[in-house]
């Protein structure tokens, strides 16, 4: 576990001391990595399945069992179809010689979190980057993330941090903002 003291005077300084090369000379990519975070779990098994077509730029999905889903969880959009291929491509066609794409497909891979959950509609907090032909079997997948790498920092964002910094102290107006932030986060957009 690592755990700093801040940035400023006296706090906490990472330097590396030695080089460290890469496994492979010939692939600069090979070099280890100094520190890796990763989830505790990767594994990405299926938790459902997209049943109908939803349009790119757009925030609702519809599953064929949204019981293992829940509001604020991380779900992938996923696809991996050769099918699928003329349309992402269009109007361009791939080259022959993309033997990798012709054969494994072409590969989409969202990652979004769910604001909402009527029936099996889902409502995404982020809008979807393409559009979702259910005959491409379109899996709804575990996001293995990670929350709260180290220790909560106060304040928590940088402008607070930069207000903080700037006037000696967070103004008292900075509280109301945040109340009426959470307030508005809680009205549910027209659909």
């Amino acid at each position: 576990v690592l755990r700093g003291s801040g940035s400023r005077e006296g706090g906490t300084v990472i330097r590396q001391v030695n080089h460290l090369p890469p496994k492979n000379p010939n692939q600069l990519f090979s070099t280890p990595y100094m520190f890796i975070f990763k989830p505790d779990k990767t594994s990405s098994p299926n938790i459902t399945r997209i049943t109908e077509s939803a349009e790119r730029e757009t925030f609702w999905i519809t599953v064929a069992d949204a019981s293992r889903l829940a509001v604020d969880q991380w779900i992938k959009v996923y696809m991996r179809s050769p099918e699928a291929i003329d349309e992402f491509l269009a109007p361009r066609s791939p080259e022959r010689r993309w033997k990798n794409l012709f054969d494994e497909g072409i590969t989409i891979d969202e990652e979004h979190s769910i604001a909402e959950i009527q029936g099996n509609r889902i409502r995404l907090n982020e809008p979807l980057h393409a559009h979702v032909n259910p005959a491409h079997k379109w899996p709804v997948r575990v996001y293995p993330h990670l929350e709260s790498n180290g220790s909560p920092v106060e304040p928590e964002s940088l402008f607070e941090a930069q207000l903080a910094l700037r006037l000696g102290k967070l103004p008292i107006w900075l509280n109301t903002l945040h109340k009426e932030w959470e307030t508005l986060r809680k009205i549910p957009l027209l659909k």
